[in-house]
This record gives structure tokens, sequence and C-alpha cells, in this order.
């Protein structure tokens, strides 16, 4: 019951926080130094492949600031706050759904495809209660999502 209650509120920080967290982003030095601390912080060993996707994302944004690629810089810097969001749970899952349902038009059809896969064989893996074959497509799910064409 418990459980489900976290689950619960979780999913309502979610709903409650900005509909497409890529799109609230702000890429400047401030929000970099702010999210590199709260990934800093990341401590629990249940989230080490979080946290490694996480900053991957901020070394793609880091670069694509220096080029003054700022919508690309702002996408990365919330690919890396969603991936230091997600666990494999329903609330996870329940956002990935809600970002791949807003991929629109034909050439990201390959990609939402991939990442639709990807996100049914991480609902298997975490009904079987293999956590850590669920983050793996979990976080392959996001890179599909956000492949370049």
């Amino acid at each position: 019951m418990i459980k489900l209650l976290c689950s619960a509120a979780v999913f309502g920080l979610i709903l409650a926080s900005p509909a497409n967290a890529m799109d609230a982003m702000k890429c400047d030095d401030a929000s970099m130094m702010k999210m590199q601390t709260n990934m800093d912080a990341m401590n629990d060993p249940a989230m080490k492949s979080s946290k490694e996707m996480a900053m991957k994302h901020m070394e793609m944004a880091k670069t694509s600031m220096k080029a003054k690629k700022m919508d690309d810089c702002s996408a990365q810097m919330g690919m890396a706050q969603m991936s230091m969001m997600l666990k494999c749970d329903d609330a996870s899952m329940a956002m990935m759904r809600t970002e791949m349902a807003k991929m629109k038009g034909h050439g990201m059809k390959a990609n939402k495809k991939m990442a639709m896969k990807h996100m049914d064989l991480a609902k298997a893996s975490m009904k079987a209660k293999k956590n850590d074959q669920c983050a793996m497509h979990m976080r392959e799910a996001m890179d599909a999502m956000y492949k370049k064409m």
C-alpha cells in the first residue's frame, strides 16, 4: 500500500511539473552547475545507471552550448533531468510513454517504433523483477526517442 502511495505521489509530481521537461530547461552556466550538483548528490547504487545517463546528456549539453546550439542544449538538459528521475517503476514508465506520445511526424516514426519496443521490453523486465535489464531498456528507449535522424 505504501509503495502504491509513493508511486502515486511521484506520478503526481511529474504531472504537476512542466508538461515537457525538455521545453522547460534553461541552457546557461547556472542551470548546468545546479544540474551537476544534483547529479553529484546521487549516491544511491540503485541510481547508478540513471546518473551515468544524466552525465552523458550533460556532456552533450555542454558541447551544444559551446557550439551555440541552444535548442539542442536545452533538450539535452531536459534529457539529463529526465534521466535523473528515471527508475524502473510505473511512474517512470508513464513519464516515458507520455514523452513518446508527443513524438509526431513521419521522420520520427522509426525512432518511436524503436522506443516503444524497448519500453515493452522494460515493462516485461520490471514484471520479472530484473531491474538492471529494465533500466537498460528504458535508457535504450530514451536514446531512441531523441536520436538524430
